[in-house]
């Protein structure tokens, strides 16, 4: 128990005496957890999101999932994307419909963000399945923005990109991709329409 008090002022200390000798640190590591990136310059976080106002709205997606072993079925899915934490997330809300071929549909959250210290698009998707990903798009090139990142799921992590294309105001398709067995596979493909 002493060892990890001496380790935690020892934490504080630094953090104290850094503050301390350089002038304006005190404001940025008040409060911050050590290794917490600074919350000064750049872009408004929700600034640059306002790029992606057009996918607000209801959408009706269909295309198709497949698995790793190859297997493809369609699907019908629904989808919310709105705005959340007063404008600082893009909340994409995904749920399948169970179908004849799709009689475990996949329910989801993806939450886009943009970081002011990396300059780049932020994605994470919470899934049904137990699956997650974290992933990234410098911006946009023309019409499609690309996240790049990893899945991790129940025993398996993989490299995944996500593909998002604007069609205008009336929609936007979806193309998800994992990077297993040294080949690029796409698990799902949705065309989304308002």
């Amino acid at each position: 128990m002493a060892l990890v008090n001496r380790r935690a002022l020892a934490a504080i200390t630094s953090v104290v005496t850094l503050a301390l000798a350089v002038p304006g640190v005190a404001a940025v590591t008040a409060g911050a957890p050590p290794g917490a990136p600074s919350l000064t310059g750049g872009a408004d976080p929700a600034e640059r999101l306002r790029e992606m106002s057009s996918f607000t709205g209801r959408w009706r997606c269909t295309g198709r999932d497949s698995t790793p072993e190859g297997t493809s079925y369609p699907v019908v899915a629904d989808a919310t994307v709105d705005w959340a934490a007063d404008g600082s997330w893009l909340r994409f809300d995904l749920a399948e419909r169970r179908t004849a071929e799709n009689p475990e549909p996949l329910s989801g959250t993806w939450l886009w963000g943009y970081e002011t210290t990396d300059k780049r698009f932020s994605a994470f998707f919470f899934d049904s399945l137990g699956n997650r990903t974290e992933q990234y798009a410098p911006g946009w090139r023309g019409d499609e923005l690309l996240f790049e990142g990893r899945i991790v799921g129940p025993g398996f992590e993989a490299p995944y990109r996500d593909v998002v294309t604007r069609t205008g105001d009336t929609g936007f398709t979806v193309s998800g991709q994992g990077h297993l067995a040294g080949q690029w596979i796409t698990f799902q493909e949705l065309e989304c329409r308002g």
